[in-house]
């Protein structure tokens, strides 16, 4: 009846039953159970409503696999309704178009992999009405139903998509947000991003090792509540000089972060090792941004604590809110509020902190006999 099996089209399906008196129930082709649990077919855009006794499949002629028995030689016959559609719409100007479109069998769901894509855009989202104020729900079944053998309610469902021109990560949660940062991708927010974080929280960032140059899109949302929190064994000593540790160890040439607010940032520096004479560079948003880095909108606060019992930081770079700027790189467009808490458990002297225009720190030592 047009269907394939098993990659092959125009063969029968055979098999050979024990007779029993009174007839003998058989199992449906494909069904748990029986020798013809194994037995695939298919028909490409349609699905396996029933079996018939007859090739015009006339519903008061459809096989009941559990009341109907077979006396003798029996034929039965496939019969294919054509299959449930999810249409994908975009609109193009004040008109809706099809973009794709998803086969489904009766009752059948959507899944996250079966988002539409479109070249030269990346999905922002899909809804079910034509107004995009009610998002598709995955758990929503297809309405067509399956009514005396033929197809009823309709059998195509719209599915309304909005787009965003380009390739972008498009963030709603915090380990999406991190995983687009070291992917080096585009990132689209679309709501305040909070990293949970408490009293124990030693860190909750995954991204120290991005070399950053794309553009974040924050449309005017924060990312909030990131603890990092670096020491000499931590887990962000590469043990290859130098070391780092920041939200992203750079800011590429290319990068571009526009209205987003970095709330509640805090950077935790422990017990500085004493002996360490190799460089090490620390700072809330980044260890190194370079010149063509752009903000626009930006703002970071939070706080850059460090404790420490060494009378001497040797080779050390901090900033409140980059380590190293590259010659020409700027900060204009973004503001920034970070508090520095230095605590010194030494008992030799005393420290001076010096924070200059673009954040940089540096700390003067002052012994007691001086």
């Amino acid at each position: 009846q047009g269907g394939v099996f098993s990659s092959q089209d125009g063969i029968d399906i055979s098999h050979y039953y024990a007779p029993k008196e009174g007839g003998t129930y058989i199992v449906e082709p494909g069904a748990k159970g029986g020798a013809l649990r194994d037995v695939e077919i298919s028909r490409s855009g349609y699905f396996l409503e029933g079996w018939y006794k007859t090739k015009e499949c006339v519903y008061a002629e459809k096989w009941d696999f559990s009341r109907d028995k077979i006396t003798g030689d029996t034929v039965l016959y496939a019969k294919w309704l054509k299959s449930f559609e999810f249409r994908f719409m975009y609109k193009d100007g004040d008109e809706w178009k099809e973009v794709s479109s998803r086969s489904v069998s009766e009752n059948g769901k959507l899944s996250e992999n079966d988002k539409p894509t479109r070249e030269g855009y990346t999905l922002f989202e899909w809804y079910e009405d034509e107004a995009c104020r009610n998002v598709w729900n995955i758990e929503t079944g297809h309405s067509g139903k399956v009514v005396n053998g033929e197809n009823e309610n309709g059998r195509v469902v719209n599915v309304y998509t909005t787009w965003l021109e380009g390739d972008w990560a498009v963030v709603r949660a915090a380990d999406e947000f991190c995983s687009a940062i070291n992917a080096n991708r585009n990132i689209y927010l679309c709501n305040d991003i909070p990293f949970e974080a408490d009293a124990n929280t030693k860190s909750n960032w995954t991204a120290y090792s991005a070399e950053y140059d794309k553009t974040i899109e924050g449309n005017g949302y924060a990312v909030k509540d990131v603890v990092m929190t670096f020491s000499s064994y931590g887990a962000y000593d590469t043990r290859n000089r130098p070391a780092y540790c920041a939200m992203f160890k750079m800011l590429g040439s290319g990068a571009k972060l526009k209205d987003i607010a970095f709330e509640n940032i805090t950077l935790n520096i422990e017990s500085a090792e004493k002996t360490r004479t190799w460089d090490t560079y620390c700072a809330l948003l980044a260890t190194e941004i370079e010149e063509g880095v752009t903000f626009e909108g930006v703002s970071l606060d939070g706080t850059f604590h460090i404790e420490h019992a060494s009378s001497s930081i040797r080779r050390y770079n901090y900033g409140l809110v980059a380590a190293e700027l590259d010659e020409n790189a700027s900060l204009s467009g973004l503001t920034y509020n970070v508090n520095l808490e230095h605590v010194y458990s030494g008992t030799d002297g005393t420290y001076t902190d010096h924070i200059d225009e673009f954040g940089l720190i540096t700390f003067e030592f002052t012994a007691l006999d001086e």
